[in-house]
């Protein structure tokens, strides 16, 4: 169902559709070397680094593997409404992680939130996004917080507080199933391929 790598180890992960996460040393053979199952449902996105391995489901929870311990950290869920909201993305990096959910009665209820992996994964900030349809994909790079939505925008935005907005792209497609920035590029894909270097806007709006 998805797959994560961690730039710094061998490790990879894999999610899968009944609910089992599995890890890999890319240096050994194809079985894995690990696996547990932190979901009742299908295993949807999937966040790496060298400490945690993050998980999200269509059962409306995040998971925290602590890889050193071996165990389940914490699992994760948003308040909404009526019921928990649905994850629909996560970014991680060492001192943030970056969620996007949406709400199950209220398509238009889109937030991104933001935990604090050095206290207990805890929420330190939850703000609505202008996107009118699910968040695909959240990247930091360069002070900058990029979205992406089946919406067909990619929207930039600054990591003050409160976020202020830099740019936004439309894409010529309906709808953005993912996003990767790398190198100054952006790309998007949804029924093909699309390529932005937005790097002028981003130094631009900053200065």
């Amino acid at each position: 169902m998805c797959i994560s790598s961690c730039p710094k180890s061998n490790l990879f992960a894999t999610g899968s559709s009944c609910g089992t996460v599995y890890v890999f040393d890319s240096r050994s053979r194809n079985n894995p070397i690990k696996h547990y199952r932190p979901h009742t449902r299908y295993v949807n996105r999937l966040a790496m680094n060298t400490e945690y391995i993050l998980s999200f489901s269509d059962d409306n929870t995040i998971s925290v593997w602590d890889q050193r311990a071996g165990r389940t950290m914490k699992s994760i869920t948003f308040p909404g409404v009526t019921y928990p909201t649905v994850p629909t993305c996560i970014n991680m990096r060492r001192d943030l992680v970056f969620v996007g959910t949406k709400d199950t009665f209220c398509s238009k209820s889109l937030k991104l939130h933001v935990l604090n992996p050095k206290d207990d994964f805890k929420i330190v900030k939850s703000y609505s996004t202008k996107h009118t349809n699910n968040i695909t994909r959240v990247h930091l790079t360069h002070g900058c917080l990029i979205t992406s939505s089946m919406d067909g925008t990619v929207r930039i935005s600054s990591l003050t507080d409160p976020s202020k907005p830099i740019a936004t792209l439309r894409s010529e497609m309906r709808h953005i199933l993912d996003m990767d920035y790398r190198n100054d590029t952006l790309a998007v894909s949804g029924e093909g391929i699309e390529v932005w270097c937005p790097k002028l806007t981003c130094s631009t709006k900053q200065q």
